[in-house]
């Protein structure tokens, strides 16, 4: 993980569950996903962020398995529940999630590759079009 500036940070990973878009109210939606990183250390890190309102259609053109670059934003809040306990939430607010290989993502064509994988079956060379 870098920080890229006061709580922006930049982590890459391999998706590895990508959820669906959460509609927590008319005006607000969500979407989660996991991803696994490689600290180091023995075990892997599997960290949860979400992406809110528009950016939930960043992760359409992703899957899971894909290595991804996360530029994301700490972000901390306080609620009180009905009981009148405080409660801190710590949320891992993703703004930007791109694959590493600079596709638009792992399942999508290549412009460059042809829309046809094999030749049309030539003319047998004594059969003249003519």
């Amino acid at each position: 993980m870098t920080p890229t500036s006061k709580n922006n940070f930049t982590v890459e990973g391999t998706l590895k569950n990508v959820f669906e878009t959460q509609n927590v109210s008319a005006t607000f939606r969500k979407r989660e996903f996991i991803l696994e990183v490689n600290d180091g250390s023995q075990y892997p890190q599997l960290i949860k962020f979400e992406l809110i309102q528009d950016k939930t259609v960043k992760l359409d053109l992703m899957k899971n398995g894909d290595s991804v670059k996360v530029d994301f934003q700490l972000r901390g809040r306080e609620w009180t529940d009905p009981q009148g306990q405080k409660k801190f939430f710590t949320t891992l607010n993703a703004v930007e999630i791109e694959p590493l290989d600079g596709s638009t993502g792992s399942h999508m064509a290549s412009f460059d590759s042809p829309l046809v994988s094999e030749p049309p079956n030539a003319l047998p060379e004594d059969d003249l079009p003519f």
